[in-house]
């Protein structure tokens, strides 16, 4: 059997990314993200404490708004405060939703870092950052385009620099996913084929690469005194999926971003992620697949925020 007889069976599979910027169209990847949540509340609730309490007028980061899931949310909660809110996607079609749905919004059509670089260059100072899943995902792109070293010095420079423009006491949130679930253990098992980085006998820790550069970085600041940070292992509510064919949708163009639709060993893969749904599927044919993930609450110290601030002269 060819690869396109595969394509006919999943017609699904037939999507191409074409680029990385325009992975998944912004009205297909609604119809096929699946909310994470920890009994029944929402990833992106845990936001809202942090929102809720930063002062008025107050600039907050969003890293990838997407179609604006989050946006909505945080903008809500913001609604009264007269916030400066600047957010990024590297997709065109998504900063073209999120101008539309949010014209008070400052958006740019940027990858994370490349936008990191930018945002100390056009506000005075940052209340709070906050970055749920997507994080990861740039980070992967630039170790993909310059290796892992190489992206790491660029993020721990970036992060730095942005730190220098954050208020004494304020936070940057973010979502990483864990690799050792059973969600991403499906994708793992074909990333660690394909992909070098992701090889189980080079992989440290048993964790993806833009892990370890977070972890990195943020242990590195933490050691200088720029920062302090929290992380928490979070068990989230398993996602249900109709069917193996639901779950090899959402596993084949959102989680591994349509990567190997057009691969020459795509017969091979496809019967190898059906085998591993199949280990997760209930006698009624619905899949239950376990997921989790690390979510990381950075804070900056009084004493380093006042040094920055003393070196730009505020």
């Amino acid at each position: 059997m060819k690869s396109n007889s595969v394509q006919d069976i999943y017609p699904f599979l037939k999507f191409s990314p074409g680029n990385r910027s325009d992975y998944l169209p912004p009205n297909y990847y609604d119809s096929i993200i699946k909310p994470y949540s920890v009994k029944g509340t929402e990833d992106f609730k845990c936001i809202t404490d942090s929102i809720l309490s930063l002062p008025d007028s107050a600039t907050v980061v969003e890293l990838g708004g997407g179609s604006g899931r989050v946006t909505r949310h945080a903008t809500d909660l913001l609604d009264e405060k007269q916030a400066s809110y600047h957010v990024n996607d590297l997709s065109p079609a998504m900063v073209s939703i999120l101008k539309d749905n949010f014209p008070r919004t400052n958006v740019y059509e940027l990858d994370h870092l490349a936008f990191l670089e930018k945002i100390p260059k056009v506000v005075d100072s940052i209340d709070y950052i906050f970055s749920l899943w997507s994080l990861s995902h740039s980070l992967q792109q630039e170790i993909e385009k310059c290796g892992y070293e190489k992206a790491y010095d660029r993020f721990y420079s970036v992060l730095q620099d942005i730190i220098d423009k954050m208020k004494p006491k304020s936070e940057i949130t973010i979502i990483h996913f864990d690799l050792t679930t059973p969600e991403q253990a499906i994708c793992q098992r074909q990333y660690g084929k394909y992909f070098a980085e992701f090889n189980p006998k080079t992989l440290m820790s048993g964790q993806a690469p833009s892990k370890r550069i977070l972890d990195r970085t943020i242990e590195l600041l933490r050691s200088d005194g720029s920062v302090t940070f929290e992380v928490q292992r979070v068990s989230g509510d398993p996602i249900y999926y109709e069917n193996s064919s639901e779950a090899l949708e959402v596993l084949m163009n959102f989680h591994m971003e349509g990567e190997f639709n057009s691969h020459v060993d795509l017969e091979e893969i496809v019967a190898e992620v059906l085998d591993d749904i199949k280990s997760h599927t209930l006698e009624d044919g619905r899949v239950v697949i376990s997921t989790g993930w690390y979510l990381y609450r950075i804070f900056v110290n009084t004493a380093a925020a006042e040094i920055s601030r003393f070196k730009s002269g505020a």
